[in-house]
């Protein structure tokens, strides 16, 4: 659920008053990732992985995927601003969540690894797929600091 979806059924700076916290990811693996977890019982990936993936972010049907939709909207108000306390880096999660923990003045238990999609052989990207992302994405990369050159 997104800041926005939250918001009407709270009472006035009730929001501002909790913490919350959010878990970002750079585009470019979390595009990935979903590529694996979405087509991993079929055969697309094998048959024609750049294409799928292409496609997801192209065919206005796909693209609109609640786990495509871009991480800004999850975490961002109307203007634009982060309204999260925390936001924690998908890839430092484990040290990141002795930043939650103390934010919370609580311990947490230690993360377990669960719903890890195996790697897809041609699951990769190309320049194409690439620049696709960095444009559906340039909010995310810009306002959670990640760099839009460091395709992998």
């Amino acid at each position: 659920m997104s800041f926005r979806d939250v918001e009407p059924f709270l009472l006035p700076g009730q929001w501002d008053r909790m913490t919350s916290f959010a878990v970002v990811r750079s585009p470019f693996d979390r595009f990935l990732s979903f590529a694996r977890f979405a087509w991993r019982g079929g055969d697309a990936m094998t048959r024609d992985p750049l294409g799928t993936m292409k496609a997801a972010l192209t065919d206005p049907a796909r693209r609109d995927h609640i786990l495509l939709r871009p991480q800004h909207e999850f975490v961002c108000d109307a203007e634009g601003r982060v309204r999260t306390t925390l936001l924690l880096r998908h890839e430092s999660l484990a040290a990141e969540m002795v930043r939650l923990s103390a934010a919370l003045g609580a311990p947490l238990a230690p993360l377990e690894a669960v719903n890890v999609s195996p790697e897809t052989p041609g699951a990769v990207l190309d320049a194409e797929l690439a620049e696709l992302i960095r444009t559906r994405y340039a909010r995310d990369f810009a306002l959670f600091g990640y760099d839009p050159a460091a395709a992998p």
